[in-house]
């Protein structure tokens, strides 16, 4: 068997196998025996991107870590953490070139001082969108105070008045 690879035309890079080769004066012709579309065989790979802001402000937040996981699998990649321009990115993420792959992404760590965005997000990656972006937004975690004031006898007195300053 001899094998003769063919690159360029419109279906893109191919292998035939042929059983000989030869002129069409010798005896001995080609005649392809079987056929070869390499396009199944190469693997393509996306991205997904994080934007990630304050939900109020706008302003851009580090530390925040994301998990995207390959619904047809079930094999996940951690994106993150963000860096201080609130943006991280995964690459490498294989996806089917002829219908494309599924990906959920959720937040698995906030940045410090917001609560986690509970949202899952479904992106799908392609030939057409090989590179995903998500913008997502945390709400601020807030704390409480409670404050207990007692004399030095250990007495409760009602009616003592507090006020509490940001120092900024």
């Amino acid at each position: 068997l001899h094998y003769i690879m063919h690159v360029g035309n419109d279906r893109g890079p191919e292998i035939i196998i042929a059983e000989s080769i030869g002129s069409e004066s010798s005896s001995k012709q080609s005649w392809p025996i079987e056929f070869y579309d390499l396009r199944i065989f190469q693997e393509r790979y996306g991205s997904i991107q994080i934007v990630k802001s304050d939900a109020d402000s706008g302003t851009k937040l580090a530390g925040a870590t994301f998990m995207a996981i390959n619904t047809e699998t079930g094999l996940d990649y951690t994106i993150g953490p963000t860096n201080d321009k609130g943006y991280a990115i995964v690459d490498g993420l294989p996806f089917d070139p002829d219908n494309g792959t599924t990906y959920t992404v959720r937040e698995t760590v906030p940045p410090t001082g917001y609560s986690l965005n509970p949202t899952v997000y479904t992106v799908v990656i392609s030939n057409d969108t090989p590179l995903v972006t998500l913008e997502i937004t945390n709400d601020r975690e807030y704390g409480a105070l409670q404050i207990l004031k007692n004399t030095n006898t250990g007495e409760n007195k009602a009616g003592w008045l507090f006020n509490v300053y940001k120092n900024t």
